[in-house]
């Protein structure tokens, strides 16, 4: 399980990499005229300036291993349909999701698990779009626009 955890790392690295390309050379420069030694230059400046994609990582990370339940399936599914391996070690969020579901036939139950799963909010703050909706530079919501009056 941890290597094949380890797969889905790949991506993370290669946008610190892009993040830490974007740290702009001549402010690393002048930190090293002013004094600064490599660990006052990590901590300064390059950590704030990539703190925006230790947070992106950071949240695409937990809502991918909340959702990690194929793969835990796969490698601890038994025929009588019981998964999570010895003493329930491998029973990850969604899996215990699908049995309170599927097996032992708990709905709402699930679907109120469901409705903690780190991405529903995501799914639909994006759905506003769909509809219309935008947002005022106050703050608030823009109601959808209407279609031509139809004077009389």
């Amino acid at each position: 399980m941890v290597f094949m955890g380890l797969w889905f790392g790949g991506n993370t690295i290669l946008i610190y990499l892009a993040g830490l390309r974007d740290v702009p050379a001549p402010l690393l420069e002048s930190a090293a005229l002013d004094g600064a030694g490599a660990w006052r230059k990590t901590w300064h400046i390059t950590l704030p300036m990539i703190s925006p994609i230790i947070f992106y990582t950071l949240v695409i990370n937990v809502i991918g291993y909340f959702q990690y339940f194929t793969e835990a399936w796969v490698l601890t599914a038994q025929r009588d349909g019981a998964a999570g391996g010895p003493a329930n070690s491998r029973l990850f969020y969604a899996m215990y999701l699908y049995q309170a579901a599927f097996q032992q036939f708990k709905m709402g139950y699930a679907s109120a698990m469901a409705w903690l799963l780190p991405d529903r909010p995501v799914g639909h703050m994006g759905a506003f779009p769909l509809f219309g909706v935008g947002v005022l530079p106050g703050g608030g919501l823009r109601p959808p626009a209407r279609g031509p009056s139809r004077g009389a």
